[in-house]
């Protein structure tokens, strides 16, 4: 599972850098959305015996993945923020 969950979040994670540049970021609710899991992922889960080790290592995913699409979306708003008082600092 794990073999399969770090890289998907890994490619998520660089999605949202990259799409952070290009166009708005998504919202804390389409994040959330975005990252839930499916019925047959759920079933997957349940199989998994968990380990203390584990929750460590998806709680450090988690965290990290929410402050990326945190970071992004707060990098969005000064942008724009900038791009509209552009010709005053000038």
């Amino acid at each position: 599972m794990a073999r399969i969950l770090f890289p998907t979040l890994f490619i998520l994670a660089l999605f949202v850098t990259f799409v952070a540049f290009a166009a708005e970021p998504p919202s804390l609710a389409q994040v959330i959305e975005e990252t839930s899991y499916t019925d047959t992922t759920a079933d997957i889960l349940e199989d998994i015996a968990d380990t203390k080790i584990r929750d460590e290592a998806l709680r450090d995913a988690s965290l990290s993945y929410g402050a990326r699409a945190g970071l992004a979306k707060r990098t969005w708003d000064i942008r724009t923020t900038l791009k509209t008082r552009e010709a005053y600092m000038d």
